[in-house]
């Protein structure tokens, strides 16, 4: 279980990111959750990460 996660509600599915473990270490994994009810761990592998600045 983690706390000061992140969710995104992207329209179709919400995307959770991050937050800190009950021993305060940050996280870097999340879930995608859909509107048929269910959740999908994120894969590190295939994600790309866009510098915003």
């Amino acid at each position: 279980m983690s706390t000061d996660a992140k969710p995104l509600w992207m329209g179709r599915e919400m995307i959770v990111w991050g937050g800190l473990r009950a021993d305060y270490a940050g996280t870097n994994t999340g879930s995608r959750y859909d509107l048929n009810d269910t959740w999908v761990a994120t894969n590190l592998t295939s994600f790309t990460w866009v510098d915003s600045g």
